[in-house]
């Protein structure tokens, strides 16, 4: 096979695995992949401590929460002093001890446990149905009608203890019924020969503390009695640096030294604190599991020790959905300027409108740390006005027009944990009466109609005024509130002036003069037409999912600026600073956000630029790549993986001449993609690392603007650079292209 023939079929077998990844990118699994992985099979009902969960398509372990559905293949472990309750949908339910892994499936319409290692308490009836149990690769069947069983597996040995009632143990071999305290050794020996040991029941998921003391006389004294039970006291903070208040039985003038820490025996202390009294207050580093003891010396310096207590630390739960009254009325307020503010307004006029707002009250919570409010010109929540974020009670909502408006609150607390947003709330904004001004000031023109918000339902629109005068007028209109740029100056003998509908803008400014004098101007929002009477749906019904999947495809312009460099034996062949043209084609699987921010997932793209060198020689490179990236845990952004493949030209020095050749690529890599939003267009920065039979390095940054809810601009720039050695030589090559493209949702 020649080198030509190669190339081909090299070709040809990336076209065919940009085929094979857009079939599959359009396959019902890869929809799934967003968040449809079926019904859920168990709920974490509660979580102590350190409890970490891992599903089948994630690439790390996250924290299990109280409520959190779990689905088939979903693995959950309990760290040190951690323990977990789990019930089933079929009825069962598990109590997991500390340090144990198991995963969850379903097989043949029974729940099935592969305990990899640890100790989980299983309660089963013949309600919930028989457990399926995979213990050391060999499933086993346990049924009762009701009992309390412990399944334990260790690196020595894998046994079923019966807490209570009676149960039977099966699998393929045989048989055995275990009735309470009896425990039955999982091998195919312990079943085939009925073998069952009797036991004495003492189960326990906590190990009890023990207090230990290092380089102290211990002396034995009678303890306390203590209101806390020894599994531990449960203390939710509402902020992080939130003092708690301990307190103990003794004498209240007696010196104590108080210490918390994270071991039962001690062996580091985080805090120490000296204290006058038999009570004080600290404030714990960070959540989790810890352990605190007050001492005090007698005369003889012997050491008097109050028990160990175990406190779990815990964030308040999250903030709840707030609820906001239906309908609030707020009038427009001035700001008061200062004395250089006056001066400026005096040459600059429209200084003026950025002095008005109106407070707008946040729910009260006394978790909140801080609030964020959308604004919105429509009942729906489809035409986004503003977004902020306020610190404090009220938010102020600056230079409103008079009018009606929805708006919508969500909390933050002091663990920076969002609640979901609160159903939309009607706001009334209502501007305030100007003060009468007094003729001899301001002239004796009045203006009559329109006003701001006014209707226009016909195909003209009359101004009206008033004076004592006789006199002509000057009427004049702008968009500018200075009157800098007039659209009409009108001579009017009258009182009035009709205009037609296409000689207005939407929003616009009016006044009258008549000699010296001058009426006030007018702010003017006309409303062009009567807009339909809108049926009023409920905010439960038109509620969004946060995320909402979206396929798009993708056509951009992609002008390329081309540095290749070859070293052929003492030959040297340069292209410097070649401008060529590009092509780029997509089709990417991603999802949205509530603020219709786009995030890719999955990614199929075909590049290709191509241009002359040496006044006679063509340049191509054509690249096909595939992509998948997803977001860990709560990272801001996301990882890459990537896979790529393409054919691209090289160059070489035969008989004092320039030739072209083409040479393939193949490489794989990683890489990072930081979405953000910044001047209300979503921002993309991403770098990359791909290596082969090339190695690249790629850093690019893009900004979509929206043109309809459908389709979008695309800008972006990005710089690559590869190494790469071809069948003459090692070659460099780098690029540095700006993207101008065309995007389309599906």
């Amino acid at each position: 096979m020649n080198a030509k023939t190669f190339d081909n079929s090299i070709l040809i077998t990336g076209v065919a695995m940009m085929l094979v990844g857009f079939w599959f990118l359009t396959q019902t699994k890869f929809q799934n992949d967003f968040g449809d992985r079926g019904n859920p099979l168990a709920v974490v009902r509660k979580s102590n401590n350190t409890v970490k969960k891992k599903s089948a398509l994630d690439l790390g372990w996250g924290d299990a929460y109280e409520s959190e559905p779990l689905y088939t293949n979903d693995q959950v472990f309990t760290f040190e002093n951690s323990t977990a309750d789990v019930e089933f949908l079929s009825g069962a339910a598990i109590e997991v001890a500390e340090k144990t892994l198991f995963k969850i499936q379903m097989e043949k319409g029974a729940i099935n446990l592969d305990l990899t290692d640890g100790v989980i308490f299983a309660r089963i009836s013949k309600k919930s149905g028989p457990l399926l149990v995979n213990i050391q690769n060999r499933q086993y069947k346990l049924e009762s009608e009701e009992a309390t069983v412990q399944l334990t597996r260790t690196n020595q040995s894998s046994e079923v203890l019966v807490v209570k009632g009676s149960a039977q143990i099966s699998n393929e071999t045989g048989a055995v019924q275990a009735k309470e305290n009896q425990k039955v050794e999982l091998s195919p020996s312990a079943i085939t020969e009925q073998k069952i040991i009797t036991v004495e029941v003492t189960p326990t998921l906590i190990p009890t503390v023990e207090p230990v003391l290092e380089n102290e006389e211990l002396v034995q004294t009678e303890f306390p009695e203590w209101s806390e039970s020894e599994g531990g006291v449960r203390i939710e903070l509402r902020k992080p640096d939130q003092q708690v208040e301990f307190n103990w039985d003794g004498e209240e003038t007696q010196k104590y030294k108080f210490e918390l820490s994270e071991k039962p025996n001690f062996e580091k202390v985080l805090i120490t604190k000296s204290v006058d009294s038999n009570q004080t207050k600290v404030s714990f580093p960070k959540t989790g599991v810890f352990f605190w003891r007050a001492k005090k010396f007698d005369a003889d310096g012997n050491v008097i020790f109050q028990r160990p207590v175990k406190v779990i630390v815990k964030p308040t739960p999250p903030p709840t959905k707030p609820v906001l009254e239906e309908e609030i009325r707020l009038k427009i307020k001035e700001k008061s300027s200062s004395f250089h503010e006056r001066i400026i307004n005096t040459f600059l006029s429209s200084a003026f409108a950025q002095s008005r707002f109106v407070e707008i009250p946040m729910p009260d919570n006394e978790d909140a740390k801080s609030y964020k409010i959308e604004i919105y010109a429509d009942e729906r929540g489809e035409r986004l006005l503003k977004t902020g974020v306020t610190s404090e009670t009220v938010y102020q909502f600056e230079n409103p027009d008079a009018g009606t408006y929805w708006f919508r609150v969500s909390i933050i607390d002091y663990w920076d944990r969002e609640s979901p947003f609160s159903d939309l709330a009607k706001m009334i904004v209502e501007d305030v009466p100007r003060p009468v001004i007094k003729e001899e000031t301001r002239g004796q023109v009045v203006l009559i109609s329109p006003v701001h918000g006014h209707k226009l339902v016909k195909d003209s629109l009359t101004f009206k005024w008033k004076s004592e005068s006789e006199d002509d007028y000057i009427f004049e209109l702008s968009e500018k509130v200075d009157f800098s740029e007039l659209k009409v100056r009108e001579l009017v003998r009258g009182k009035f002036l009709s205009l037609s509908r296409k000689e207005l803008p939407e929003r616009f400014y009016w006044r009258v003069r008549q000699g010296k004098g001058e009426s006030y101007k007018r702010k003017v929002v006309v409303l062009k037409g009567i807009e339909p009477k809108r049926k009023i749906v409920k905010q439960e019904a038109v509620k969004k999912e946060f995320f909402q999947k979206v396929s798009r495809l993708g056509v951009s312009y992609l002008p390329t600026m081309t540095e290749y460099k070859t070293t052929v034996g003492t030959n040297q062949v340069t292209i410097d600073g070649t401008a060529l043209n590009g092509i780029g084609l997509w089709y990417e699987k991603g999802r949205k956000d509530r603020d219709a921010h786009f995030f890719p997932f999955y990614k199929v793209s075909l590049i290709r630029t191509a241009g002359e060198v040496f006044n006679t020689l063509g340049f191509s490179n054509t690249t096909i790549q595939l992509s998948y990236g997803d977001f860990l845990h709560y990272l801001p952004f996301q990882v890459l993986i990537l896979a790529e493949a393409g054919l691209r030209s090289s160059y070489y020095v035969q008989s004092s001449n320039v030739v072209e050749e083409s040479e393939t690529f193949f490489a794989g890599g990683v890489g990072l993609r930081y979405p953000f939003y910044l001047l209300g267009l979503s921002q993309n920065v991403e770098a990359s690392y791909t290596t082969g039979t090339s190695g690249q390095f790629h850093l690019g940054w893009s900004s979509t603007f929206a043109l309809s809810k459908k389709s979008e601009l695309k800008f972006g720039a990005a710089m690559e650079s590869s190494d790469f050695d071809t069948d003459r030589g090692a070659a460099t090559l780098d690029q540095t292209r700006i993207e101008v493209g065309y995007i389309m949702s599906l």
